[in-house]
């Protein structure tokens, strides 16, 4: 199932939650899968620029991490 993202920012949670294995993995890598500088890649996730949604599934792409959405009961 693919959906379309909007550039939607989200909260400093996210960047929080992504930015240290974003560092060990590579900032460089990760911020390409982005199709971002690192520098503009590190400036959304330690909350200095906006964080949008689109990079976070960047960044949890390039780390191979999945994100799960479930329905609650």
């Amino acid at each position: 199932m693919h959906c379309i993202v909007h550039r939607h920012t989200v909260g400093d949670a996210w960047g929080s939650l992504i930015r240290r294995p974003a560092e060990l993995h590579g900032m460089s890598h990760v911020a390409q899968q982005c199709g971002l500088s690192s520098e503009s890649m590190r400036r959304q996730l330690n909350g200095t620029r906006p964080l949008y949604f689109d990079s976070v599934l960047g960044v949890m792409r390039a780390l191979r991490i999945q994100l799960r959405v479930e329905a609650s009961a």
